[in-house]
Formats: C-alpha cells, structure tokens, sequence
C-alpha cells in the first residue's frame, strides 16, 4: 500500500492538448497537486515521441487533436505499446466518438472544463486500478506458467498408461486412467486460456496484420473443425465471399475456431452451422449462425466475460474452459472491431464480428 502511494506521488504526466491555454492550466493545476508534468505536446504523433523520451505513468488526452492522428488512436498507440493508462480530456459528449474511445479501454473521463479536485481524483482512481490490474496481471501470468509445467507432465504420463504401456491393468483401472487423462487435459486447456487472454488484454500481443482472403480464413477455420462437426453430427454450411481483410490470420482463424465449436457444441445432433462473410460499408463482417438451444436475452453481453457460460453444467460436460469467448472479444476488440450475440431461445443464435476494412491504428 505504501508503494502505491508512493507511486501516485510522484507520477509522472504527459499531457496531450492542442489547445495552448488549457495545456498551460492543466500543467499549473498538475504541479500545484504534486505530479510532475513530464512533457506536454500538441499532437498524436509528438505524444507517441515524448512517451519514448520520458516514460510517463499517465497520460491526459485530448480527444479531438487534430492533425494526421487524434486522440482516440494515439491514446490506443500508447497503451498498447507502452501500457501507459489513458485518460480522455473532451468537451463533447458525442455518442459515436465516446463508442469509438471506450474500444481503447480508457481508465478515466474528464470534461472540460474540470476543477483540480476532479482532475486529482481521476487520476488517483486511474492510477489506482492501473496499479491493481498490472499486479493481478503479473499473478495470472506466473500462477499459469508455474501450473502448466507439472500439468503437462501429468498429462503425458498419463496419456502414456491409458494407451495401455503397462500391461495387466484392470478395466476399473483403465477407465480411472481415462477419466484422469481426460480432465488433465481439460486443465491444459484452461491454463493455455488464461495465458493467452491475459497476454492479451495485458496487451503483449502483437498482431501480425497483413491482408487476407476472407474466404479463406473461413475455410481454414471450417477444415479445423470439420471432424469435431461430423462426429457430433452437424454439417457445417458456408456463403462466403472473397473480400480482403487486413487482419493477423492466425487470430481471426481462433476467433472462428471458437465461434464454430461453441456452434457445434450447444447445437442438436443432425442439425447445420453456418458461416457467411460480407462487407458492409467500410467494414467486413463475419458471422457464425446455429441451431441451438438460444441464450436468454439478459445473456447476451454478460456471455463475453471470463468464465460466463450460458448453462455452465451442459457446456462442463462438454469440455469448455468458460474463456473461449472472452478470447474472440479481446482479439476482436484489438482488431479495432466489434463482436456481439443475437439469439432467440429454442431457435439458436448467430455471433457477429466485425474488422475495419482500413489499418485501425493507421488510418
């Protein structure tokens, strides 16, 4: 606790203001708290120079600098590549542009113009939960890796006597082994989840973007899932479209891996999943439609948070770790898009992403 204190004390703010006089009145209310303003420029760009130079704790941005980057994407630049904690200045409460920073996940709000008390607070509370999350982060991270190397080992040795290495083992025996096989490697499973969503929305992933053929991720997507659908008995339907995606390949492919197992997995025996992708304005769109059992609509935000299922004792039988779809939403959401659920109980449900057609970060 003292540590934290002593870190918000001497915090060091970059402030990011194209406007001169409010940049002068947000440095003189700054260092008459006690922080230390570190730099203080004018444009996206300058921003991204200054936090290599100095390395702030915080940053304060304007939403609406002008110039070849605004706000939104210097402040999305910032915390992912620096994890510097962002907090928006603005004068507007426009809705579209509030929908479009919310997607860089802030940690603060301030509306000019704003008296010393409040900006001192939010940055107290920003500074505050930057501080909690990195530490939980950190935890996550080293409890995973300390479980997963004793794991893997247990799973191989038990792999290796259920393949029936060792002669003379009793049915009772050999079902024991299969069951214990089994969960050890829906243990894997888990811990590999919650490595990857931690990296990711710790932001330690990089997305290698590239262009692509829809289709073609979608293809790939269907052939990895083609043996798990006819052994549960679902066809798997596509309507695609050959539209290029600037996207990282390997991400969207999970993404769909995902979106077609829950498919497959909450869906009745000899029923159909479907695929489709198209363009709609200056965005690609990917859906993933079954014929399941629905989800209830007061479900339908709640099922993206980690360990959220719909009816945890049907999908536990069926082997999900309860993070696939936090997954798809953190890799979706640093794609610069957006994923939601619709759905109508008893008839199934169709999952929707979009990715930007144009570079988010460059545009």
């Amino acid at each position: 606790m003292h540590n934290l204190e002593s870190i918000i004390q001497s915090a060091k703010v970059l402030i990011v203001e194209d406007e001169t006089i409010i940049s002068w009145c947000l440095q003189e209310s700054l260092e008459a708290l006690g922080y230390q303003v570190s730099a203080v420029v004018s444009s996206g760009k300058k921003a991204i120079d200054a936090a290599v130079l100095v390395k702030p704790d915080i940053a304060l941005m304007d939403i609406r600098l002008k110039g070849e980057m605004d706000g939104i994407e210097a402040a999305d630049f910032l915390y992912r590549n620096f994890d510097i904690p962002i907090i928006y200045l603005t004068a507007h409460s426009d809705e579209n542009i509030l929908k479009k920073a919310i997607q860089t996940s802030p940690f603060g709000y301030l509306l000019k113009p704003f008296a010393p008390k409040e900006l001192h607070c939010t940055i107290q509370i920003a500074l505050q939960r930057h501080q909690s999350e990195s530490r939980l982060s950190e935890f996550i991270s080293i409890a995973s890796h300390e479980l997963k190397t004793p794991l893997t080992s247990i799973h191989g040795a038990l792999g290796l006597l259920a393949s029936g290495v060792l002669a003379n083992q009793s049915d009772t025996a050999k079902r024991m082994l299969d069951i214990a096989s089994s969960d050890t490697e829906r243990l894997v499973r888990l811990v590999n989840d919650i490595l990857d969503l931690e990296r990711l929305e710790s932001n330690k992933v990089t997305l290698n973007r590239q262009w692509h053929d829809a289709a073609e991720l979608c293809q790939q997507a269907i052939a990895t899932m083609q043996t798990i659908a006819a052994e549960s008995q679902i066809a798997i339907l596509s309507n695609l479209k050959s539209l290029k995606v600037f996207a990282d390949s390997d991400r969207i492919i999970q993404t769909l891996v995902n979106l077609l197992s829950n498919a497959i997995k909450f869906s009745p025996p000899q029923s159909q999943v479907q695929i489709e992708v198209e363009q709609i304005a200056d965005e690609i769109v990917f859906r993933v439609c079954d014929r399941g059992c629905g989800i209830p609509k007061d479900r339908l935000e709640s099922i993206f948070e980690r360990f959220n299922q719909v009816d945890i004792s049907y999908s536990s039988q069926k082997g999900g770790t309860g993070l696939g779809l936090a997954i798809c939403r953190s890799i979706i959401q640093q794609h610069g898009g957006k994923i939601w659920v619709e759905s109508v109980l008893s008839e199934g449900s169709t999952v929707s992403f979009t990715i930007p057609y144009r570079d988010f970060n460059n545009r």
